[in-house]
């Protein structure tokens, strides 16, 4: 991140970024809640667990990439 800012020390920016990976925490969790409602149903829709493990996978990459930002 090569912009630089005024206002906002390292401890103000992993606090932000924190607060993105709980956020993404939280929709990680409700999707494996989504994934296991819609494998719960006598005949489960394919193309929306697909879709949900897409999201999933998704997600997961986005906490990655964040992650990575708070070792730097």
């Amino acid at each position: 991140m090569a912009e630089t800012y005024e206002y906002l020390s390292q401890e103000d920016k992993n606090s932000i970024i924190e607060n993105h990976i709980r956020n993404l925490e939280y929709s990680l969790f409700n999707t494996e809640m989504s994934i296991l409602a819609a494998n719960s149903v006598a005949t489960p829709n394919a193309e929306l667990v697909t879709s949900l493990n897409n999201d999933k996978t998704d997600v997961k990459a986005k906490i990655t990439a964040l992650k990575a930002l708070l070792s730097e």
